[in-house]
């Protein structure tokens, strides 16, 4: 397999030059470009479509979707590209912000999706940033591609570019970064002038970086939000390529689309950004350092199910410290997947990385920073298991899985230890 290209980041933030204009402004436009005698109808057409797209974009209400995202790579004059893994996400705009979570972690933090993610090829804009950057600033250059026949509808196809002095957009490799300049196509429905297709891809990308091409496209379909329908992305397409040729692909749907409850609290930069004011109060229980944890898997875990993943066990012991049972034999774990990588040796291998959510039991809950020790044995004799001093799972054999049942032991750690991978 090709080595994993290093994490890709589109900046998601407009430089200076590009200041955003409002839609009644777009509407000013397109009414003194129709005075104009010497202005031509293409120039009121790409007028009345940024104004368009620009109200589509700005009238929807605050929302979230979940992001899945598979992440493949074909090595040079490779055929086709091999599944590495699968990421699922909550991603929400939030008054023009992209703000991203792990699914049932109850809040949105202002991070960037590579801090949340960490490793990998992964990239932002594809939600919303893109499509602000192209059709509510002043930065592209446009020109007509025609109009053609798509879906049996008809669709008028532009093409764009924006240069480096005026892009915001940004690519990061490691510790290296530079923005660069981008250019692409887009695809609009000639009625309705509802966006269809938009393509980015990143230009002028200096060779420190060791990227080759980096290409984003994106799908749009209208969705139920609140009490309307909203024009929002329906799938993404990312592909990078380093300079050996070697390919990355991220491929990105996005549904369960729906507003903010009313009930629902965001603030920025909160690490409690949203609080659900309906839940329960519970009691929160610390545990001691050093303490043991022993649990038994209630949700098997196999290749094809996505990091980020919520996992379901139960106490399959009671938890003790100097005596005193702190947690009873029963109680509920949930634990989220943060690594799932196939490879292959002789066998298949597959590594897992888990890392300890929450423990609940009547009345109470425990949140413990906790470092897997053990895990085992399995339950089917093909399958070998062992685990690293991260804390990763390895099993081996012939298509491994983490079976049901099977026992595994944390051992409660200082809130500076590492967290599993």
């Amino acid at each position: 397999m090709g080595r994993n290209l290093p994490p890709f980041a589109p900046a998601g933030r407009h430089s200076r030059h590009n200041r955003l204009m409002p839609p009644r402004v777009w509407l000013g436009l397109v009414a003194v470009s129709a005075m104009a005698a010497d202005v031509t109808p293409g120039a009121i057409r790409i007028a009345r479509i940024r104004y368009q797209t620009a109200r589509n974009l700005t009238r929807i209400p605050n929302y979230t979707c979940t992001q899945t995202i598979e992440r493949s790579t074909r090595r040079a004059r490779g055929r086709r590209f091999l599944l590495t893994d699968t990421l699922r996400l909550e991603v929400a705009l939030v008054d023009g912000n992209e703000l991203f979570a792990w699914p049932g972690a109850g809040k949105f933090e202002d991070k960037k999706i590579s801090d949340i993610v960490g490793g990998g090829t992964i990239g932002n804009g594809s939600f919303a940033l893109h499509a602000r950057s192209v059709f509510m600033s002043g930065s592209p250059r446009f020109e007509f591609d025609g109009e053609r026949q798509r879906d049996g509808r008809a669709v008028f196809r532009y093409e764009y570019h924006v240069p480096v002095n005026l892009s915001g957009y940004e690519i990061k490799v490691g510790a290296a970064s530079a923005r660069v300049a981008y250019s692409g196509w887009f695809e609009i429905d000639a009625q309705s002038l509802d966006l269809i297709e938009l393509n980015v891809t990143a230009r002028e990308i200096p060779s420190t970086l060791a990227i080759q091409s980096a290409t984003d496209t994106m799908r749009y379909k209208r969705f139920r939000i609140g009490e309307s329908d909203s024009l929002l992305p329906e799938s993404s397409e990312l592909v990078m390529t380093d300079l050996d040729g070697n390919e990355n692909r991220n491929v990105t749907r996005f549904d369960a689309c729906r507003q903010y409850a009313g009930e629902s609290v965001l603030s920025f930069g909160d690490p409690d950004s949203i609080v659900d004011k309906t839940a329960p109060v519970t009691e929160a229980v610390e545990l001691p350092v050093g303490m043991g944890i022993e649990t038994a898997l209630d949700t098997p875990v196999r290749f094809g199910m996505a990091i980020g993943d919520l996992i379901a066990g139960r106490l399959s012991a009671p938890a003790k410290h100097k005596g005193r049972v702190m947690i009873p034999k029963g109680a509920m774990v949930h634990a989220r997947i943060t690594k799932l990588e196939k490879g292959y040796a002789r066998t298949e291998v597959l590594r897992i990385g888990l890392k300890l959510e929450e423990i609940e039991f009547p009345g109470a809950k425990a949140r413990p920073r906790a470092i897997l020790e053990d895990a085992g044995p399995t339950v089917y004799r093909n399958i070998k298991i062992g685990i690293d001093r991260q804390g990763v799972i390895w099993l081996t054999g012939n298509q491994p899985e983490l079976s049901r049942g099977i026992r595994l032991l944390w051992r409660v750690a200082d809130t500076a230890a590492k967290e599993n991978p």
